[in-house]
Parts: structure tokens; C-alpha cells; sequence
């Protein structure tokens, strides 16, 4: 029976907290102070290359230790006409401040990154965006 109560008490504790946790949901999240926007096309956008790119945008960055929000994608089509499709990969990089920005360029895993990568490129577009 103590068994038993016990269960059923933390079904009622991770119930709560569910229920605490989708009123959060709810509210729109709010994005870091700096966000670092970066589009990227390959000269030749084989599947496998796009692949490689977007997977090594996510070993050597998303870690990186000022780095408070990361996403990679690519091209999503909504069929909206407005919406542009000239990029492979692209990412973005959000910071607390410029300090942790400025620390993010200096990393060596970014340097790395834009060292492998940036040859490859046709296209590279880049927006730094205060929120």
C-alpha cells in the first residue's frame, strides 16, 4: 500500500509539473539578445556535401561555450513565393552579449569551421540581429 501512495504521489508531482510546464509553453519564448544569422551555399550542393556542412555547423558550434540558442536547417518549402531558397545551410547563433559573440568568432572550433568551409562556399550571408 505504501508503495503504492508513493506512485501515485509522483504521478500527481510530474502531473502538476506537466501542467505548470504547458502554461510556459503557452507564452512565446523569447529569443537571446544577439542572434548571429548565417547563410551558407555550397559552389557544388551535392546531398552528401549539404549533409556534411550542416552536420559539422552542429559539431563545431552549437557547443561552443557562449553560445546560448543554436538551430541549423535548411530550405523549408511553405509554398510562399515571398520566402527565398538561395542557400544550403544556414544557422543561427544566438549570444547573451557582443563579449560572448566576439569569444564565439575567436573559438578555435569556429575558426576550424571557417577554415574547412568557407573555400567551398559560393555564397556566404550574414546578419547580426539585436533582439
Amino acid at each position: 500500500m505504501r508503495r503504492d501512495r508513493a506512485g501515485w504521489s509522483l504521478l500527481l508531482t510530474l502531473a502538476l509539473l506537466g501542467c505548470a510546464a504547458s502554461d510556459d509553453a503557452a507564452r512565446p519564448r523569447r529569443a537571446a539578445p544577439l542572434l548571429h544569422l548565417v547563410g551558407m551555399s555550397l559552389v557544388a550542393p551535392e546531398p552528401a556535401s549539404v549533409d556534411a556542412l550542416q552536420h559539422d555547423c552542429d559539431l563545431f558550434l552549437a557547443h561552443i561555450p557562449s553560445v546560448v540558442e543554436y538551430a541549423s536547417g535548411r530550405h523549408l518549402d511553405t509554398g510562399r513565393a515571398t520566402v527565398t531558397d538561395d542557400y544550403d545551410v544556414f544557422v543561427l547563433i544566438g549570444f547573451d552579449d557582443v563579449d560572448g559573440y566576439r569569444a564565439y568568432l575567436e573559438h578555435p572550433d569556429h575558426l576550424a569551421l571557417v577554415a574547412k568551409w568557407k573555400p567551398l562556399l559560393s555564397a556566404l550571408v550574414v546578419r547580426d540581429v539585436g533582439t
